[in-house]
């Protein structure tokens, strides 16, 4: 089916007949856990060993509690799982998966830990110094009218010198050098201030979400840079979104909450990402001063065939809007997603259906276009959703 669809795929019983270099070729690897004479985590171990590896679809009749425990184990040690699917599925819902981009076109990631981490500091410094290095924006939009509410900052995956690099090992790289850091996060934040300044004069409201690092947060004088940076954007702090994890609030509570009550304070909004992956931590809600709830994503695609992950999305939704929070749902990649967030009336969504980060001028130009639609409906064809998926044939491995 996949081949007819025009994918490149080769097709095995035993995958064992290639070796780990074979595999890492691939776009996308199929990859079913009980595999006749071999146990399929086996496979996963071994793919943490190459530097270049392919997007992973684990597939497993056991369970979806074991599925999920296989999907996190990998994600732990490396390897990109792309998504899970419980026997007996439908074809057509891997078929859609791979359709609508879900990270397939951009190709294999390659491993930051197999490249020098001086190399990388290095090749990050020396972008910055030539104005290089790439930002992105992930639109974010209005759960029911799809309407444009701002965007999210995002490095990019392509680093000049270097190539591509998976972004939490770009950012682990950096972290090494304190001084570094903190001329990435901000150059990376004029950037984020500069985008949402220039969608701001075409007319497009809506705040611009910059991901803020603990070390940056605690320093003392961030609150006032931040305010400075803001003003000379032409911009006021209502217009920026400071985006923080759990664990860098828990683990630093007294400093962190303080700064937290500064940025509140100059009129910053504050958004507590990747919610749902440290659900004991929620009572810690109550402490913070957060305008924004950001779901992480892999609970959201966990929710596609978990009733457990539903029954924690819904609950995670109806907390945030009891604590008056606007509540946002990441990774919104197909159109049973997005029923999901608007039965659950989650407010903003962001996700692959609705658009990939992009460059600021390709912004710019995608909220053109959506002006220019009558109906005001996205990806209502198959044109539209290749458009948005970045479209291509992937190369694809299926084992089992």
């Amino acid at each position: 089916m996949l081949a007819l669809d025009g994918h490149d795929v080769d097709g095995m019983g035993d995958v064992t007949s290639f070796s780990l270099e074979d595999l890492g070729r691939y776009d996308l690897l199929l990859l079913d856990l009980s595999l006749p004479g071999l146990d399929g985590t086996e496979v996963i171990r071994a793919l943490s060993r190459i530097p270049v590896r392919p997007q992973v679809v684990v597939i497993s009749g056991k369970g979806e509690d074991v599925l999920s425990a296989v999907a996190d184990a990998a994600r732990l040690q490396g390897t990109p799982i792309l998504a899970g699917f419980t026997k007996p599925f439908e074809p057509a819902a891997l078929l859609r998966l791979v359709n609508d981009g879900c990270g397939v076109a951009q190709g294999p990631v390659r491993d930051a830990a197999r490249t020098d981490g001086a190399s990388i500091a290095a090749a990050i410094a020396a972008a910055m110094d030539r104005d290089a290095l790439a930002v992105m924006f992930q639109p974010k939009v209005d759960a029911r009218s799809l309407g444009f509410c701002g965007a999210e900052l995002l490095l990019g995956n392509e680093l000049p010198g270097i190539g591509r690099i998976a972004v939490p090992d770009l950012i682990a790289a950096a972290s090494r050098d304190c001084a570094l850091m903190a001329r990435l996060s901000y150059y990376t934040i004029r950037a984020g201030l500069q985008g949402c300044r220039q969608w701001h004069a075409r007319g497009y409201e809506g705040a611009v979400s910059i991901n803020l690092p603990l070390e940056l947060l605690i320093a003392a004088d961030t609150p006032r840079m931040l305010v400075r940076m803001v003003v000379q954007e032409g911009l006021t702090p209502s217009a920026v979104i400071c985006e923080l994890t759990e664990d860098a609030l828990y683990d630093r509570s007294s400093e962190s909450l303080m700064a937290l009550a500064q940025l509140r304070i100059a009129g910053f909004g504050l958004a507590l990402d990747d919610v749902g992956q440290r659900q004991s931590g929620l009572l810690q809600l109550a402490r913070l001063p957060v305008t924004e709830l950001k779901i992480d994503m892999d609970l959201l695609h966990r929710a596609r065939h978990s009733q457990k992950a539903q029954d924690i999305f819904s609950a995670l939704v109806k907390l945030g809007h009891r604590l008056g929070m606007k509540v946002v749902a990441e990774g919104v990649e197909t159109a049973e997603d997005l029923e999901a967030t608007r039965r659950d009336t989650v407010d903003l969504i962001q996700g692959y259906l609705i658009a990939r980060k992009m460059p600021i001028g390709e912004l710019l130009a995608w909220l053109t276009a959506q002006d220019e639609k009558q109906d005001g409906r996205i990806g209502t064809d198959e044109g539209d959703r290749n458009e948005r998926a970045g479209a291509g044939s992937a190369s694809c491995i299926a084992g089992g």
